[in-house]
């Protein structure tokens, strides 16, 4: 064995930090639904929200 795979052998394993219950929470609000961002899929959004207001 030569002096590299030694070393790695003999490295104790990190312990795991625990995460920040604080900021998951934020990672987890930028979720959600996958929707097209281009100009026709804006179009049609801003078209869908003008019919529903319309019909209202």
């Amino acid at each position: 064995m030569n002096e590299k795979t030694a070393a790695r052998l003999s490295r104790k394993p990190r312990a795991l930090k625990p995460r920040n219950p604080l900021a998951t929470a934020a990672l987890m609000r930028k979720g959600g639904e996958h929707a097209r961002t281009d100009k026709k899929a804006g179009r049609a959004r801003q078209k869908a929200a003008w019919l529903k207001s319309r019909d209202e």
